[in-house]
């Protein structure tokens, strides 16, 4: 009796043990993957972005949009328009990352 006790008890430890390490690892490895996506992801970002602030195209329509966009009276043919030609040109240019691109759409949609 004694000793079915004694292993129960080093079982149970040892398993444990086994268990708590194996979670361990695997939380690790989770954050690891995790800060790597994010890095990488950033990266993907600052290059965009790097790109849209040195391309003179994209600059210049969004300066026409930012001179000329007047809330209550707003000439929807030509900013429209420029706007759709801005996404058109940046998913030409297949430089600008996916999360960008879905962003203007959806502001144009609204």
């Amino acid at each position: 009796m004694v000793s079915t006790f004694v292993l129960g008890f080093y079982f149970d430890t040892f398993l444990k043990g086994q268990y708590y390490k194996k979670g361990r690892d695997t939380i690790f490895h989770a954050r690891d993957r995790v800060r790597a996506d994010f890095t990488n992801a950033q990266e993907e970002l600052v290059r965009a972005l790097r790109f849209i602030e040195e391309d003179s195209t994209f600059v210049a329509s969004m300066d026409l949009i930012n001179n000329y966009q007047d809330k209550q009276n707003y000439n929807s043919i030509l900013l429209d328009e420029e706007k759709k030609e801005i996404v058109k040109y940046l998913l030409e240019k297949e430089k600008v990352s996916l999360m960008i691109v879905p962003a203007f759409m959806i502001k144009m949609r609204s």
